[in-house]
């Protein structure tokens, strides 16, 4: 029990490790400063694509409903399968799937709450009229709250990633007779 136990969670230690020493060497190079320094500058020290039409509409909104719009059909695709004789054997995956990205999007929303980091135009490096807090700062009482972090369009795109465990579940046999289990 206890090298069953210690083999699940040696990956996951190393993972956080990993990723807690990414996360220092992105600070302390500042790497995220110089890719919006370069992004920043290459618009003309200006956010000229922040309300653009692209920007906006498509990749902003139109990303949240799609993402909206997916989580739908997959919950009616679950609600279905407990009915529908040839959607029954997908119920386990259909499940996952619902569980795996209405959980990533409410940790997602929390977080957003629960961290107060400004929109790169918000910063006084920027144009904008705020400090740069960081992360693990305390942060000024007397300054507004603020939820660009993590970003929402990004963490969408990343919740979907689900999919793949989804299909991985589901994959083709290669025989032609559709969709069967592994």
């Amino acid at each position: 029990m206890r090298a069953a136990l210690l083999n699940v969670f040696k990956p996951v230690a190393s993972a956080w490790l990993l990723f807690l020493i990414a996360m220092s060497v992105f600070s302390i190079l500042k790497i995220d400063f110089t890719i919006t320094d370069f992004i920043y500058r290459f618009q003309g020290n200006a956010w000229v694509w922040k309300d653009t039409l692209i920007t906006q509409d498509v990749l902003h909104k139109g990303g949240k409903w799609l993402s909206l719009a997916m989580g739908l059909v997959t919950l009616l695709l679950l609600i279905l399968s407990t009915v529908v004789t040839r959607l029954k054997a997908y119920r386990t995956p259909l499940l996952y799937l619902f569980s795996a990205t209405l959980l990533s999007t409410l940790l997602v929303a929390t977080i957003k709450h629960l961290v107060n980091m400004e929109c790169p135009w918000d910063l006084v490096r920027y144009g904008g009229a705020r400090d740069f807090i960081g992360l693990l700062s305390i942060r000024p009482s007397s300054m507004p709250a603020s939820a660009c972090f993590p970003a929402g369009h990004a963490s969408a795109g990343y919740t979907w990633i689900a999919l793949y465990f989804f299909f991985a579940a589901i994959r083709p046999t290669g025989d032609g007779q559709g969709l069967h289990w592994a």
